[in-house]
């Protein structure tokens, strides 16, 4: 076995050694770039004995971040219309936002295209607990919206704020009636008047949809944050 070897002007040595076992029937010779890569890139062959550089890529994921928003704009909704429902089976939503005016619900709809489904078949429910440790329990059946949560305050640091998964019928797959959605969140009031609260809903007719839209009970949106990730297929 031979190698190559490299002295340092202070005496110590690197070396490149030789296979400990001889190559096949035919000798093994390697090509070096002609300029040097850039830092934290590797080195590769193409398997012929050509080296190169080349970048380590990003690993893939099946949870994408869709979109991100942050607005200063009054809104009568916040629609998320024909996502891409091929590609992604569920989303989540994270959200954040102030109405416009004082003591606003948010309540949710689905979509087809720019269609809003507003038929009065969904089915919500909710429990929740104020910081009065107050514990209630709400529902509703054959609604033409879905409660998220309830009425908000519109002074600075109020508002509503939860995470969300939505589930969308499509012709793909298995369960009918399966427009569906959970969440987790909380009424912020820096009074100590707040409410956590969970809940679910669903759309109880057989229908596709491809989106959705957050909607108050009788305003605006005055400030709204949010982020939307896809879940693929």
């Amino acid at each position: 076995m031979s190698k190559i070897s490299l002295k340092h002007s202070g005496g110590n040595v690197v070396s490149l050694n030789s296979p400990t076992n001889a190559p096949g029937a035919a000798d093994v010779a390697f090509k070096l770039p002609n300029t040097d890569g850039s830092a934290g890139q590797f080195m590769k062959t193409d398997g012929s004995g050509n080296l190169s550089f080349d970048t380590i890529s990003a690993p893939s994921s099946d949870f994408v971040k869709l979109s991100n928003v942050n607005s200063t704009t009054n809104v009568t909704s916040i629609d998320f219309q024909s996502l891409d429902i091929t590609t992604y089976k569920a989303f989540k939503l994270v959200f954040a936002g102030i109405p416009a005016t004082d003591s606003q619900e948010v309540r949710f709809q689905f979509m087809s295209g720019s269609n809003v489904i507003s038929s009065s078949y969904y089915a919500w429910a909710l429990i929740g607990v104020s910081g009065s440790s107050a514990h209630y329990e709400e529902m509703a059946l054959n609604d033409s919206t879905a409660r998220i949560h309830n009425g908000a305050g519109n002074a600075s640091l109020e508002g509503w704020r939860f995470v969300m998964d939505i589930v969308m019928q499509t012709t793909n797959d298995y369960a009918g009636a399966n427009n569906y959605a959970c969440w987790a969140g909380n009424r912020v009031d820096p009074s100590g008047n707040y409410r956590l609260e969970n809940g679910t809903l669903y759309y109880e007719y057989d229908t596709d949809t491809d989106g959705f839209k957050l909607v108050t009970s009788s305003g605006d949106f005055d400030k709204y944050s949010y982020t939307l990730y896809g879940v693929k297929r």
